[in-house]
């Protein structure tokens, strides 16, 4: 759960950066895309990581992270005095499940809206925490393993969207790249990822899209294509229903280079 104290909320997104976070409190996030890059924790122990979507990360009060990356990946993070936190002995990873995974998309979406209140925003946050607890209690090293299993599909939904593949992107395709039948595959993966494939896909196609109407210049409809819709309008469906905003709305400043709230 979250105290009373200040909470701080915010929405990194994917860019290349090299900072040093604060000792001061604790840090619970999210990758909302994969990304790679060094850590140096404590300033003595550096390693390299590579956070895959869905992946949960806590950093508890006291500990020092300076984190690197050529490119990073959009980041969900909640700042606060975390209870119920005592089993954490480290700056542990794990798999957020389903719910978690839920709670981290609509708070997501209630801040690249600009619309929502305080209290909306610091309640979605409360239940993100409160499941990823939940989740961080529960894993089991037969998810992780089969997410593994299926990380090579997800490394193949990226480089299909980049290169504009999108006929590499149906169920048939994915499925095949695990030599699995469609319903196996469909089975598996959303266990694995807590989305199903088209699922994951819409979501990974979404961001794209933010990232190339970011620059103004870029027409709407030149955006949809180059993120795979079928037309603007589709692509704009798609912003309302996950984001709660539309792409003009979201490229007129609903969504910030760098979204934070404080409380």
């Amino acid at each position: 759960m979250l105290d009373a104290a200040p909470l701080q909320i915010e929405l990194l997104p994917r860019a290349a950066y090299s900072a040093m976070d604060s000792v001061g409190g604790c840090v619970l996030g999210i990758a909302m895309e994969p990304q790679r890059g060094v850590h140096a924790i404590d300033s003595d122990r550096r390693m390299d990581f590579q956070s895959r979507f869905g992946e949960l990360s806590f950093k508890p009060a006291g500990m020092a992270v300076f984190s690197e990356s050529p490119q990073g990946g959009e980041y969900l993070l909640v700042r606060t005095r975390a209870a119920d936190a005592s089993f954490v002995q480290d700056r542990p990873q794990w798999l957020a499940d389903k719910q978690t995974l839920s709670w981290a998309c609509r708070l997501r979406a209630a801040l690249t809206s600009g619309t929502a209140s305080w209290d909306q925003l610091s309640g979605l946050a409360q239940g993100f925490v409160c499941h990823a607890w939940s989740a961080a209690g529960n894993v089991q090293p037969a998810q992780d393993k089969l997410r593994r299993a299926y990380e090579p599909v997800a490394l193949w939904v990226e480089r299909a969207l980049d290169e504009g593949r999108n006929a590499d992107l149906r169920l048939e395709v994915l499925a095949g790249l695990t030599e699995e039948s469609v319903f196996q595959f469909l089975r598996g993966f959303s266990r694995a990822f807590g989305l199903t494939p088209h699922a994951y896909v819409a979501e990974r196609r979404l961001q794209q899209a933010r990232r190339i109407a970011a620059d103004p210049w870029v027409p709407l409809a030149e955006v949809a294509a180059a993120a795979g819709y079928a037309s603007q309008s589709h692509m704009g469906a798609s912003f309302r229903r996950t984001l709660d905003t539309t792409p003009a709305e979201w490229r007129l400043g609903a969504c910030r280079a760098r979204i934070s709230r404080t409380g």
